[in-house]
């Protein structure tokens, strides 16, 4: 349906798996990062950071696909 407008139940679902898809991905990625990185300069702390920043970028996330829908 490229061109079609979907039912709202759909439409809904679409939006609620790309909120949390968006968020645990960029939660996950960043918390990899910081552990790759930790283990790699035998630290400890980057992971913590790079987890805060991995919740920084869902919540960003969330604000962008959540925009139009606040502001109508």
């Amino acid at each position: 349906m490229p061109h079609e407008q979907r039912p709202g139940w759909l439409q809904a679902l679409t939006l609620l798996t790309q909120l949390g898809l968006s968020f645990i991905i960029s939660v996950f990625l960043s918390f990899w990062i910081g552990d790759w990185l930790d283990r790699q300069f035998h630290t400890g702390f980057l992971k913590v950071i790079f987890l805060f920043v991995g919740l920084a970028a869902g919540g960003w996330s969330w604000y962008k696909l959540l925009k139009p829908f606040l502001n109508p």
